[in-house]
């Protein structure tokens, strides 16, 4: 079983292509929101609990994505 999912891994990982275009159009799309975790975590260190840190991030980065400012 495991050789047959590790043949089955590399066979797909072999074939994969990573289009570096696409990626950036989708990183420049997301503008910086796609780190909202890492600020989340930071939340958590300096004593939010992680769903304080949570809410007021979601909220945060929703509101600059509306008003076009993240």
């Amino acid at each position: 079983l495991v050789d047959h999912i590790l043949t089955k891994t590399i066979r797909v990982i072999e074939k994969l292509r990573i289009d570096f275009e696409n990626v950036e159009r989708n990183l420049k799309r997301l503008r910086g929101l796609n780190l909202s975790e890492a600020a989340m975590i930071a939340l958590t260190k300096k004593g939010l609990n992680r769903q304080e840190a949570h809410a007021l991030v979601r909220e945060i980065s929703m509101r600059a994505y509306s008003n076009d400012t993240s």
